[in-house]
């Protein structure tokens, strides 16, 4: 992403916003440690970052052309995926979709804004808005030689994020949608991470999880408007925790097989290849270097093949659902199942063409059961009354609609919210202005009940806060009172967050400081019992510098009385000579004191006054050849 200008830091926020002002808009990755660059140099460098640092992830949200051939960069990207078995990159699709940009199918097909972006190894990432439709300019494949792009797709509409002097904006178009694939791919890596020790992930390993966990939208199978479908963070965490996959390795004309057990009672199986290939020649024809196939045998014998699109430059084939048939040109092949046969299956992968030796490859086994989970919110979230929030949950496909209710009484009584038509996953609901309480959702549809694993906190943050001194050592805040609360959190900023320093029982507090000449952001949450806290109210910042404090010796500048202000020139015939006021606006007299003087940002002297400096008396001095 461009490191000038607004851009790069909406994206950056959106990606990895530590929340530290408002903690309600955190990015996808809160916290995440970033290296900006400069546009494409992200690519140029990035081998060298991950050797030296071992960058993982690279988030690329800029166009560079459009429908672009599989160029240098794209051949370069896949290079270092494939050399680099630990680097992924994340590109954002464009937001060229009404675009006609020489596909052949006319304006809205073909429109990808960029030759890296159509790498085979990369994902790039279309737009939907928080109903999983489309946004009409997402830009939208098939890339020049035919193959799937986008890759995912993600919320990408109106999203909060951060702008330069600690401020907030709105950010809209697949710019939005990469950061969020590439926050929740932080979060795959970090838990990965945490569950080996430190190691970081097979790279192909994640994005064959992220499309294969995918919310299927649009026609079924993989399509070019969305891709393999919507990523689906939660279905993703759970496979790669299971360890819902396979790997393995195919010579030319060679076989692997695998057998993988069905449950009864799926509602569907979905099976992904996916290999990250070796770079083609810049320009190639055709980016597809090795070429696998997969296929899969059931209990009865019955074979299925992966369902490909068909990538006529034709608008109404562009359309069409894809078809179960052999894939020559992907690097990825999906096999979805609906409410398959329990029993064992049997799985193919065949080297068709592997030119170059043998070929790495994932399998991503993903078992979809009939199910309903309330995701958000779900885990003892902290809520604010009378705002909105977005209710969101994961079920399979039916027909019914859902009922969603919520308690206040830990589950004795229910109050119903709405009832939601059965092809939303999403619902947006405004939190009630009760008295600080426990909150339990419950989402219901037929026979299945999914309930809050954990109930939410719903309480007002404090209001009010404000900075009433900054001394030399020690800064004091105070803020409005909360009915209820039977205590207050006072945060300051570290290194990298807030930090709690201190929880009070009154409505202020002092901190001590050690810079005073610096910036220093405070917040405050309301504490209700030994264990729950409101969520923190917005931060305010006490800028550097001191604040209704007066120290015991304070000098101040008040004035330069000559030479007169403007522009003074570099070829004056005689010694310019300098005069200024200054006073002590401390609480005692000084003795003595120094000033610097610059002229033409070099300096030019130092003068001391060396008599008592009274309180609150200006001091007159003139100099009558400094500038010379």
């Amino acid at each position: 992403m461009p490191s000038n200008g607004i851009h790069g830091d909406l994206v950056a926020g959106l990606l990895a916003g530590a929340g530290n002002r408002r903690p309600a808009h955190q990015g996808l990755a809160p916290g995440a440690g970033l290296l900006i660059f400069d546009g494409m140099d992200v690519l140029l460098q990035a081998a060298q970052w991950h050797e030296n640092q071992e960058l993982a992830l690279t988030c690329i949200a800029l166009s560079d052309g459009c429908n672009e051939p599989y160029n240098l960069l794209a051949s370069l990207a896949d290079r270092q995926s494939f050399q680099y078995k630990s680097l992924l990159h994340i590109f954002s699709a464009g937001n060229a979709g009404q675009e006609d940009c020489g596909y052949g199918a006319g304006a809205g097909w073909g429109n990808i804004t960029g030759g890296a972006k159509v790498s085979k190894n990369g994902v790039t990432v279309g737009n939907t808005d928080a109903e999983d439709q489309i946004v009409s300019n997402s830009s939208r494949g098939p890339a020049s030689d035919g193959r799937i792009k986008p890759d995912v797709c993600a919320p990408g509409t109106a999203v909060v994020s951060t702008l330069p002097d600690h401020e907030y904006g709105t950010l809209n178009g697949t710019s939005a949608s990469a950061p969020v694939v590439a926050g929740i791919t932080a979060q795959l890596i970090e838990a990965w991470r945490d569950w080996t020790n430190g190691e970081t992930p097979p790279s192909a390993l994640l994005k064959a999880i992220l499309l294969n966990t995918a919310e299927d939208l649009g026609t079924p199978g993989p399509d070019f408007r969305y891709g393999f479908g919507r990523v689906n963070a939660a279905k993703a965490f759970a496979d790669l925790k299971d360890e819902a996959y396979v790997s393995g390795m195919v010579g030319h004309d060679k076989q692997t097989q695998f057998t993988i057990e069905v449950p009864p009672g799926l509602d569907q199986l979905k099976i992904l290849l996916y290999w990250h290939d070796r770079e083609a020649s810049p320009f190639a024809a055709k980016a597809l270097v090795s070429d696998l196939d997969l296929k899969i045998m059931s209990p009865s014998g019955t074979t299925f093949l992966p369902l490909v699109p068909q990538h006529s430059p034709d608008p109404e084939q562009l359309e069409q659902a894809s078809v179960p048939g052999r894939d020559s040109i992907n690097n990825a092949e999906q096999i979805i199942l609906p409410q398959p046969t329990a029993g064992t299956y049997t799985l193919t992968v065949q080297g068709t063409l592997v030119p170059l030796g043998a070929q790495p490859f994932v399998v991503s086994t993903s078992l979809q059961y009939n199910s309903l989970d309330l995701l958000y919110p779900d885990q003892g979230e902290r809520l604010l009354p009378d705002t909105t929030i977005r209710i969101v949950w994961n079920a399979s496909s039916g027909t019914a609609p859902f009922q969603l209710a919520f308690s206040s009484d830990d589950g004795k009584n229910w109050k119903h919210i709405a009832e939601i038509p059965a092809l939303k996953r999403s619902y947006l609901w405004k939190v009630p202005g009760i008295d600080p309480a426990h909150i339990l959702l419950r989402l219901v549809r037929g026979e299945e009940v999914s309930l809050s694993e954990y109930p939410s906190f719903v309480a007002p943050a404090p209001m009010g806060l404000q900075i009433d001194k900054k001394c030399p050592d020690q800064t004091s805040l105070s803020w409005n009172a909360l009915s209820g609360a039977s205590g207050y959190v006072v945060y300051q900023m570290g290194e990298t967050q807030m930090d709690s320093v201190m929880t009070v029982s009154d409505t202020s507090a002092s901190l001590p400081l050690q810079n005073p000449f610096q910036d220093h952001w405070f917040a405050v949450a309301a504490q209700f019992d030994s264990s729950q806290t409101s969520m923190r109210s917005e931060a305010i910042c006490a800028p550097s510098g001191l604040l209704n404090c007066q120290a015991s010796q304070d000098i101040s500048l008040m004035a330069i009385n000559s030479p007169s202000g403007g522009i003074i020139p570099d070829c004056f015939s005689a010694p310019l000579p300098l005069s200024f006021t200054f006073r002590n606006e401390g609480l005692m007299p000084a003795e003595g004191c120094c000033f610097v003087i610059r002229y033409d940002q070099q300096v030019v002297t130092t003068h001391c006054y060396a008599g008592i400096i009274p309180v609150d008396v200006p001091v007159h001095v003139s100099l009558d050849s400094i500038l010379e």
